[in-house]
């Protein structure tokens, strides 16, 4: 199964995202997700960005038992605010 999602609003604000997952082989699955957003905020200088990122993979020995070997990688930028000058 596959999901894309784009969306997009004021402040020159940006989403993406991308999730799959499913059977490699009858005893391997996966799943796989990015995502990413910016934006340019409300403020002067006002940007922020975020990215994520994340895997995994599993293996079905029996019905009993399943070994998972996940990742996550994440990237955030939050937008600096230091209130009224």
């Amino acid at each position: 199964e596959n999901t894309v999602r784009l969306a997009g609003g004021s402040f020159n604000t940006v989403k993406a995202a991308l999730d799959s997952t499913g059977p490699l082989t009858d005893n391997l699955l996966y799943r796989f997700d990015f995502s990413r957003q910016q934006s340019s905020g409300f403020i002067d200088r006002g940007q922020n960005e975020s990215t994520a990122l994340s895997g995994s993979l599993a293996y079905v020995a029996s019905p009993k038992r399943t070994l998972t070997l996940m990742n996550d990688y994440s990237f955030i930028r939050p937008m600096l605010y230091f209130g009224l000058p």
